[in-house]
């Protein structure tokens, strides 16, 4: 029975992590700032799923110990974001903001402990789809609060955009598109309900092009054709998959140059706004607004206080004031700076490696592509959003679960040093 109510609250912890809960329990007033933290029974709903977190964490057998044997990397990003507490230009904010990434971090570190690969994906996948339903069924049975409306008073460009049960069309598109990922790689690697998975899968690409969000129909191409690649660079040599990771590095650096020319002209062409709308301008003017603070930032949760009023004099803007730069690493690094930013994008790095490895290895073949996804889908994702270290993101819950999870002990060592063992007492007798 225990195990259970473990598996349920896991489910609810991450569909409540992207955010699903806040537009059903928040009054339409106060989403008219995209990003709203929600209503008093959001935040104690929030309390709630953390302490639920940490209190599991710290029951777990073994789990503090493994901390910090095992997994301690995992804590460098939230640590410095911690330590930007002394310099935070809100210090209550900072703190309340510190206290929720470090317990979503440990609720994380649970997930790892308690679950096997193969459950933790299934956990993930169960949650996503249970989202995905439901947020069709709003879009059909409740318009008004599955898709963007005039009477939401806000994001009126976005009118007939499908959200689901999220504030934003670019919310649901991007979580769709992670379920489709997911759906891909479970109907490729397991035979069984493979007819399902592609179901699945279509479902997802349905909801992301009902969405409307351009960044989630990339996120939903780009992770499986990394991932393609990584299982190409598997079938080769040694040798050969060295040459070819040296040749990719260069080469994919000029086409990520070159792309940018060739999107533009292909927006321009088509009349559209190559400006990502508008984002490319807010992104010069953060980064201008950024100076004196390159390093450090304005503490984490709070950074955006720093910059806010230099970014709308920069734009030229009488009134209203942005609450995000539209790209994660820029808000990072009002948050915690140049720094922060680094040791956070070494993390994702480390755990790409972790994932590459896997996969080299042919070791579980399904929660390493499942891993390598995630990892792909943060790094691409942020460019046009922000969730890189998010206090109350499911994306920085996955990707320190699948840290922990890689960096456990293969049980196929474990096995072999028991065989060995055995093998010379025998022979000692």
């Amino acid at each position: 029975m225990m195990r259970q109510i473990e598996t349920a609250f896991a489910i609810f912890a991450l569909i409540f992590l992207t955010g699903a809960t806040v537009t059903i329990l928040t009054p339409a007033s106060a989403l008219l700032a995209y990003g709203s933290s929600g209503s008093p029974m959001v935040r104690l709903l929030a309390l709630a799923v953390g302490l639920s977190g940490v209190g599991l964490f710290v029951l777990h057998k073994n789990a503090i110990n493994h901390l910090i044997s095992r997994y301690w990397p995992i804590l460098i990003p939230p640590a410095f974001a911690v330590l930007s507490i002394f310099w935070a230009a809100d210090l209550s904010l900072a703190l309340r903001r510190c206290a929720a990434l470090v317990m979503v971090t440990l609720l994380g570190v649970w997930l790892a402990e308690r679950y096997s690969k193969r459950a933790l994906f299934n956990i993930v996948l169960a949650a996503g789809l249970i989202l995905c339903f439901l947020s069709l069924a709003a879009i059909v049975a409740k318009p008004g609060l599955g898709t963007h409306t005039a009477s939401n008073g806000a994001n009126l460009e976005h009118i007939g955009a499908w959200r689901g049960l999220l504030a934003h069309k670019n919310d649901f598109g991007r979580l769709a598109a992670l379920v489709g990922v997911m759906c891909v790689i479970a109907a490729f690697t397991r035979s069984r309900l493979r007819l399902g998975y592609l179901v699945g899968a279509l479902l997802a690409l349905g909801l992301v092009l009902g969405s409307r969000s351009g960044q989630a129909v990339v996120l939903f191409a780009l992770p499986p054709i990394a991932v393609a690649g990584m299982m190409w660079l598997r079938t080769l040599t040694p040798q050969f998959r060295a040459l070819a990771i040296v040749l990719v590095v260069p080469f994919s650096a000029v086409v990520a140059v070159g792309s940018g020319f060739v999107v533009t002209a292909v927006l321009e062409a088509l009349g559209k706004d190559a400006t990502l709308t508008g984002r490319t301008d807010i992104w010069y003017a953060v980064w201008q607004a950024l100076t004196g603070h390159f390093l450090l930032g304005g503490g984490y949760g709070s950074g955006w206080q720093v910059v806010s009023v230099e970014v709308q004099k920069i734009m030229g803007w009488s009134r209203g004031l942005l609450s995000h730069a539209h790209n994660g690493y820029l808000d990072l690094m009002t948050d915690i700076g140049a720094i922060g930013v680094g040791l956070t994008i070494a993390l994702y790095l480390w755990t790409l490696g972790k994932t590459f490895r896997a996969i080299v290895a042919g070791k579980d073949i399904e929660f390493a592509a499942f891993g390598f996804a995630v990892v792909v889908f943060c790094l691409a994702g942020n460019w046009v959003a922000s969730f890189l270290l998010a206090h109350n993101s499911v994306y920085w819950v996955l990707v320190v679960a699948i840290f922990c999870k890689l960096s456990q002990a293969p049980e196929y060592r474990v096995q072999y040093r028991y065989v060995r063992a055995n093998k010379y007492n025998a022979i000692a007798q």
